[in-house]
Order: structure tokens, then C-alpha cells, then sequence
């Protein structure tokens, strides 16, 4: 994990959350954006940056706590980079 790119273990976490916890494109957060980062063990500020590019890019969208996968595809090829 720890050889992957900011923006791949961003992409893993969120893949995890949507395949493995939540089972749904579409989840609300029920961990704090401190939770997130540890998970990809990064800070908590590194990690909203990589979000916030991910949202912004249109691979994901986040209302509150609310994030929809718009393309899974993308936040694949960007996990294995």
C-alpha cells in the first residue's frame, strides 16, 4: 500500500467501501475523513485533496456524506497505477 500513489490508495478505499462493506455504488460515510485516511494511510489532509481531485475529475461524486461511484472504471485504473 504504502508504494501506491496518493491518489490509487484513495481509489482502493473507496473500491473496498463500495464492493466489500456497502455493496452499492451509491453510500453514505458513516466513518470521519481521519477514519479514511488511516485506512489508506495517509493524512487526513492528503486524502480530501485526493477526494476532492476525484470529485472534481467527475469519477466521483460526494454530497455530505453521501458518495456515488460515477466510474468505477476509472477509479480502477487509477487503483492499479
Amino acid at each position: 500500500l504504502t508504494y501506491k500513489s496518493m491518489a490509487g490508495r484513495v481509489a482502493d478505499v473507496l473500491l473496498y467501501l463500495q464492493n466489500e462493506v456497502y455493496e452499492s455504488d451509491s453510500f453514505v460515510l458513516n466513518l470521519t475523513r481521519q477514519d479514511l485516511a488511516d485506512l489508506a494511510a495517509m493524512t487526513k489532509e492528503s486524502f480530501i485533496r485526493s477526494l476532492k481531485e476525484l470529485k472534481d475529475s467527475g469519477i466521483i461524486n460526494i454530497v455530505k456524506a453521501e458518495v456515488k461511484i460515477l466510474n468505477q472504471n476509472a477509479l480502477i485504473k487509477i487503483s492499479n497505477s
